[in-house]
C-alpha cells in the first residue's frame, strides 16, 4: 500500500482463538487502505498463533510487561504504531460484521470522530449522544490526532473514553448497518 492507510484497526488481545476469526475479518475486507496493529498483553508471544494471523498488512507486538487491565494499555501502546487517518478499536473476541464495511464508511466521515451502531449479544447497540455504560470500545471511529487510548486500568475506560471525545464534533450513523459484532463479553479475561 502506498501512503497513509485510511484506517487503523487496534486489537488488544490475550492470544484467544478469536483472534483468528478477527484478523480474517479484518483480511477480507474489500477496502484494502488499512493497517493492523495487534498488541498483546502476554509476557510470551504464541508463535503458532502469531504463524496463522501473520499478513502483510498487519504487525503483531506485546507491550513490555502483561498489564491485564481490559486492554486499555495495549490499545494505549498501539496508537504509537498507528499512521491511519481513523482508528477502530476491535478487541480479538469480537469481529468486522462483514466484507465491505470499511469500505462503506470510508466516504462517510467527515468529522473528528463517528459514532456507528454494533451488534452486541445478538441486538444492535447504539446510543447518541453516548456515554459510560452506554457505549463500546468498537462503536467509534476516531482520527487519530485525538484517539489515543487512555492508560487507565478501568473496565469503563471507553466510556470515559468516548465522553472525552464529546468536546470534538461528530457524526451519528443510527441506521447505518453494525460494524462490528460482540457475541458475548469477555470482561478482559
Amino acid at each position: 500500500m502506498l501512503g497513509k492507510p485510511r484506517f487503523t484497526i487496534i486489537t488488544p488481545t490475550l492470544q484467544r482463538e478469536s483472534l483468528v476469526r478477527c484478523c480474517e475479518s479484518v483480511d477480507k475486507q474489500t477496502f484494502r487502505s488499512w493497517e493492523h496493529v495487534v498488541m498483546a498483553d502476554v509476557e510470551q508471544l504464541d508463535q503458532e498463533l502469531v504463524s496463522r494471523v501473520r499478513h502483510s498488512g498487519r504487525l503483531i507486538a506485546k507491550c513490555k510487561s502483561p498489564h491485564q487491565n481490559f486492554g486499555n494499555t495495549c490499545r494505549h501502546n498501539a496508537w504509537t504504531f498507528a499512521n491511519g487517518q481513523y482508528l477502530l478499536y476491535l478487541d480479538d473476541d469480537n469481529y468486522l460484521a462483514d466484507d465491505r464495511i470499511l469500505e462503506d464508511m470510508m466516504n462517510l466521515i467527515v468529522t473528528p470522530w463517528a459514532l456507528f451502531p454494533i451488534l452486541r449479544h445478538g441486538g444492535k447497540f447504539f446510543t447518541d449522544p453516548p456515554r459510560t455504560c452506554h457505549v463500546d470500545t468498537a462503536n467509534v471511529i476516531v482520527g487519530r490526532e485525538i484517539g489515543r487510548w487512555p492508560n487507565i486500568p478501568d473496565y469503563t475506560a471507553d466510556g470515559q473514553f468516548v465522553e472525552s471525545l464529546l468536546k470534538y464534533p461528530y457524526q451519528a450513523f443510527p441506521d447505518f448497518r453494525p460494524i462490528v459484532v460482540m457475541e458475548k463479553s469477555n470482561e478482559g479475561k
